[in-house]
């Protein structure tokens, strides 16, 4: 018999974000690592609800995400049960950065979870989400310039999905996990290190997790890339605010809507050269960012210089 160990308070560590930064890709490096294993349900984003099941962040427009999430404290605990004795587990809910009620639950539920964040240049990840939605047919606006001229309206009504400016201000986001966790339990990335160096990227993080950082990765393949699913019948199951996902998931046991999710995440993608990232908008979006870059790089003891160049 395989003995167990008890993880039926949650996860050891988890990916706190953010979207459209690469902890798709992580998330499965992750899973290669004999002595982890990830929650099968990458994103239960449990702890975006209070103890009522009552959202705490999100909006009119998360209808579909919402009914993905795990809502109740027993459902999230059974995603950690049964796992081999020695072995970590963790989950990777992006969301949880934009929380400051998920910093404060899971310091309640997990005071010693280990946390991860992963940042992108937030011009450049806002684009991304841009492009990514308007190829699932979530996003309505054509124009990249009038969503972000939308931009306060949209978080005025508690948009998540299509409020792309507003999740790049991390210093914002991050201040309650440092000031919570501190740099003991909270270690932050660039995805510009995944891009350029990633197995130093997991390197550093396994030696962050105290498990044995010299394991080889297959690296091949990525996921999560923006496009259009390669696959008509799969394309037309799972994009847009009517969708076949968002009618069935609810009713879909969580292990085979994890499995799902990973499929998904894996199935080749079309990408699109119709819509290239206009170098003027994002220079005067960068500008926008430019005092929370800066607060940034103070934070995380990270030259960011790189980020506020036109280049």
């Amino acid at each position: 018999m395989t003995n167990t160990s008890n993880h039926s308070r949650g996860p050891d560590f988890m990916l706190i974000g953010a979207p459209k930064c690469g902890t798709t890709s992580i998330y499965h490096y992750l899973q290669q690592h004999p002595q982890i294993h990830m929650s099968a349900l990458k994103e239960p984003h449990f702890f975006l609800f209070d103890g009522s099941e009552k959202l705490v962040f999100g909006g009119s427009k998360d209808a579909i995400r919402r009914r993905e999430m795990i809502q109740s404290w027993d459902h999230y605990q059974a995603l950690f049960r049964s796992i081999p004795q020695g072995e970590m587990c963790g989950e990777a809910s992006v969301r949880y950065l934009y929380s400051a009620q998920a910093c404060a639950a899971i310091a309640k539920r997990l005071p010693d979870c280990k946390l991860v964040a992963v940042l992108r240049h937030p011009a450049d990840r806002a684009y991304s989400a841009y492009q990514r939605d308007r190829m699932h047919n979530i996003e309505p606006c054509e124009n990249f310039a009038d969503v972000l001229a939308d931009g306060a309206r949209r978080e005025a009504e508690q948009w998540h999905i299509g409020a792309f400016e507003q999740l790049g201000y991390y210093a914002r986001y991050l201040r309650p996990y440092m000031k919570t966790f501190g740099p003991e339990q909270l270690r932050v990335y660039l995805f510009d290190d995944l891009v350029a160096n990633p197995r130093g990227l997991m390197r550093d993080m396994f030696e962050y997790l105290g498990i044995d950082p010299n394991i080889e990765l297959d690296m091949s393949k990525r996921f999560n890339e923006t496009g259009v699913i390669a696959n008509p019948l799969m394309r037309f199951l799972w994009r847009g605010t009517r969708s076949a996902r968002s009618l069935i998931m609810p009713y879909i046991p969580i292990r085979l809507r994890g499995s799902m999710f990973n499929l998904v995440a894996g199935l080749p993608v079309k990408k699109s050269t119709k819509q290239s990232f206009d170098p003027a908008i994002r220079a005067q979006l960068t500008e926008r960012f430019r005092e929370d870059i800066l607060r940034l790089q103070d934070m995380i003891d990270r030259d960011l210089s790189h980020w506020l160049a036109n280049d």
